[in-house]
């Protein structure tokens, strides 16, 4: 896959997709394509932020651990899904990991190339925040579905997520929400 590929796809599909043209743009101009191929760590837990990631195809496994426990994997990415605004804004540590589970390729917004797009146009803090509330409501998703009472109905709900058929921005049509 090249660049202009990775950046179409992103431009379609997700947080991204969402926002307005001049950002959207701004933020694709900005990035750059990584190749990770399956079970290699795009970052871990504990890492200080380094900007957005991506994913363009294939699947990332976002896993988190807890005190005393190993790490597990607590969500399934598709194309589409982006991560790390939280540390981006509050400039701290990563609070999950990233594997890649298939061979992916990701777009990178390193945290300075985001802080240029600011400095240009501080709407961008606007759009970037968008993107925490939209991972709260899959967030709830998932924990609604989790909580399906019917064992049969719940396996379905999950799988159906599972394969991007559930759930915040099935769509691909790119949409102003504001």
């Amino acid at each position: 896959m090249d660049s202009r590929e990775a950046r179409q796809i992103l431009s379609t599909k997700g947080w991204l997709s969402l926002t307005p043209a001049p950002f959207r743009e701004a933020v694709l101009a900005n990035c750059e394509l990584h190749h990770f191929p399956a079970g290699k760590t795009v970052y871990a837990q504990g890492d200080q932020s380094s900007g957005l990631w991506g994913l363009v195809e294939g699947a990332l496994g976002v896993e988190r651990s807890g005190k005393r426990q190993d790490p597990r994997f607590a969500f399934f990415a598709a194309p589409g899904f982006w991560i790390g605004a939280q540390t981006l804004v509050l400039r701290t540590e990563r609070k999950v990991g990233l594997v890649a589970v298939r061979s992916s390729d990701v777009l990178h917004l390193s945290s300075n190339g985001f802080q240029r797009i600011a400095d240009e146009n501080p709407e961008a803090w606007r759009w970037l925040s968008v993107l925490p509330l939209l991972q709260n409501e899959l967030a709830f998703g998932v924990l609604e579905d989790l909580l399906i009472r019917n064992s049969t109905r719940r396996c379905a709900a999950m799988l159906l997520r599972l394969a991007g058929c559930r759930g915040l921005m099935v769509s691909e049509t790119p949409r102003d929400i504001f």
